[in-house]
């Protein structure tokens, strides 16, 4: 049987994400064709954020304003970097989706989701 015009392919799916690994005849190597942003299971993300080695959600203070329970967007876009093994692109993008699907929002209401020094809560937190 010939594979000839037909990519070998190989997927993996975790509680997280779905990878699909091709053979590109033309790089003679596997590479990565990644579109974790379309395949991600949120809720099992924020279930992962929320718990220990998750973001740091912790009372903060700015402008002498408090605000419980919340965590930083910066270090939320670092965590999902590490945790899925994704760009910072693709961290904000997720973020963002996170904002959309109403699981977090900014502390305020005043901004999406970005890589900065701004704070957002989990709804469940409000």
């Amino acid at each position: 049987m010939s594979l000839e015009g037909n990519p070998l392919c190989l997927v993996v799916e975790d509680n997280t994400n779905i990878r699909i690994w091709y053979h590109d005849e033309q790089l003679k190597k596997l590479t990565e064709k990644d579109d974790i942003v379309s395949h991600i299971n949120t809720a099992s993300l924020v279930r992962a954020m929320r718990d220990i080695g998750g973001v740091k959600i912790k009372a903060r203070k700015y402008r002498l304003q408090k605000y419980s329970r919340c965590f930083i967007g910066s270090e939320a876009v670092d965590w999902i970097m590490g945790y899925l093994k994704t760009s910072e692109a693709k961290g904000v993008t997720i973020g963002q989706k996170l904002i959309d699907n109403k699981y977090i929002h900014h502390v305020t209401d005043d901004h999406d989701f970005k890589n900065e020094y701004l704070f957002y809560h989990f709804y469940w937190d409000d």
